[in-house]
This record gives C-alpha cells, sequence and structure tokens, in this order.
C-alpha cells in the first residue's frame, strides 16, 4: 500500500477538546506534522467560531497555501464537524449554503474530499431521515461536480445499511468516510471501493472512548489486510487517542510508527 498518512488537525495541539479547529495554533501544526513524518492534516471545520476558521477567506486559504508549501503538507480533506450540529434533515438551507462554500474553498487547497460526519445529533435514525438528507444534499452535488470532490459520509450505520443508503444518491461522488474504531475488517470488503477515507484510531468493543493505538481491541493487522485486498488508495488519517503525559509530536511519532508497520506487512 502507498497512502497519503496525515492527522487530523487539533491533535498536534495541547487540548482537552476532541473535535474543534485550533485557533491558536493552527499554523504551527504544519511545522509539527513534518516533524513527526506525516504526509497531510485533514482540515477541521466545526460550528463553533466557525468566521475565524481562515478556510472561508481568501486571505486564510493564501496562509493556508503557503504553509503547505513551506512544510509540504498536503490536506487531502475537511473534517465538516460543523453539520454535527447543523445537519441535512428538515430546513437545510445553512448547512446547504456552508457545503457549497467548503467545496468551493476547499478546492482552493487542494482537498478532494469533505468528510459529512451524521454521528451526534446528526446521527441518521429512520428512513424520513435518509429521504431528507438526500434531498437536501443532491442539490450540492452540482457544486461538488464542477470542483470534482467528493461527499463522504461517516455514520454509524452498518455496511448493508450504509450501501443502501449511498445508493439512494445514484451519484459516483457521494462516498464513506471509514472509521476503524466503529467498525469491523469485514466491512471494509463490502464497501470496497466507496471508501474514500480512513480516520484510524483505536477503541474497546461496546465503549466509545478512544484508546492509545495498540491499547484497544482493533486488528490493525486484519484492517490493513483487507485495505490491500480492496487496493484502497485514500488517505489513511490519524485520529487516536491522547496521552496526557506525553507531547502532542512524540505520542505522533510512536502512532506513525504503528501504522507504518502494518501498512509494511
Amino acid at each position: 500500500m502507498k497512502n497519503i498518512i496525515g492527522v487530523i488537525q487539533g491533535r498536534l495541539s495541547r487540548s482537552e477538546e476532541l473535535m474543534f479547529f485550533p485557533t491558536d495554533t493552527w499554523e504551527k501544526e504544519f511545522e509539527s506534522a513534518r516533524k513527526v513524518g506525516f504526509d497531510a492534516i485533514e482540515w477541521a471545520f466545526c460550528e463553533k467560531d466557525y468566521k475565524k476558521n481562515p478556510i472561508l477567506s481568501e486571505n486564510g486559504v493564501a496562509k493556508i497555501q503557503s504553509r503547505m508549501q513551506k512544510y509540504k503538507i498536503q490536506i487531502p480533506s475537511i473534517c465538516a464537524y460543523f453539520f454535527i450540529d447543523s445537519g441535512f434533515t428538515g430546513i437545510a438551507a445553512k448547512s446547504s449554503y456552508m457545503l457549497n462554500k467548503l467545496i468551493e474553498q476547499g478546492s482552493k487547497i487542494g482537498a478532494e474530499r469533505i468528510l459529512i460526519p451524521f454521528l451526534g445529533d446528526s446521527e441518521i435514525k429512520n428512513q424520513k431521515e435518509k429521504n431528507e438528507i438526500v434531498k437536501n444534499l443532491k442539490p450540492c452535488l452540482k457544486k461538488a461536480e464542477s470542483f470534482n470532490i467528493e461527499l463522504a459520509f461517516e455514520t454509524s450505520l452498518g455496511a448493508a445499511e450504509l450501501l443502501e443508503f449511498v445508493e439512494q444518491f445514484k451519484h459516483p461522488l457521494v462516498k464513506v468516510y471509514y472509521d476503524t474504531g466503529s467498525k469491523v475488517s469485514q466491512e471494509i470488503k463490502e464497501l470496497k471501493n466507496l471508501i474514500s477515507g480512513m480516520h484510524i484510531k483505536d477503541r474497546k468493543f461496546g465503549e466509545t472512548a478512544s484508546y492509545p493505538l495498540g491499547e484497544g481491541e482493533v486488528s490493525f493487522s486484519e484492517v490493513f489486510k483487507a485495505l490491500g485486498e480492496i487496493k484502497f488508495a485514500g488517505p489513511l488519517i490519524l485520529e487516536a487517542a491522547r496521552v496526557a503525559d506525553i507531547d502532542e509530536i512524540t505520542l505522533n511519532k510512536k502512532y506513525l510508527n504503528i501504522i507504518n508497520k502494518f501498512i509494511k506487512i
């Protein structure tokens, strides 16, 4: 396997938050990512203080591009946490507007996919909600087509139900974002080329908390064997647990070494 390996934005900054945009340290994270040995950072876009996120302005995009060039770090994806709070059920004008904006602005920093998380308050509960999501997202696919950007869903749905949901869109740019903490390797084989990107984390089955890589119950050997079988070529983005007494660079170097060992198997 030859994949871009990166880290979710925020995991290279000292914080107790998990899903956030590091307003004060985002520029420093590019330097930290290069020190670790990452190829990429997955950009974070959240509801909280979203107007301060530099991706929304041309001046901000220029700063991002400058950091990318200086440290040779790619941004293959945007993790749009924003849509956990402002989803695509009911009246979704605000969410549709913001998704179109992220598609356009993301294209300027090389993003190839936007991760839409149907988790937490936006978790899909029934067929009615699925129908509303399809109705509200379909118009955004025209913008996605214009910039050739995938819309990748992260959900708690099982593989069979997720496949059925994605098929409702009847569109090649609608994909899946896989999370090793919530799925099993067999589902990788079922989802196959629908998988656009991967979040790498470790968990114990039946729990929601993340563990340091290697301390949970995820079989990474099986995960990477399955990825090899489907010839997965997308980005591998670390979203692993923080460890309070280890600094971010040291910890992520350890995590990167773990992942690289499995890739070479």
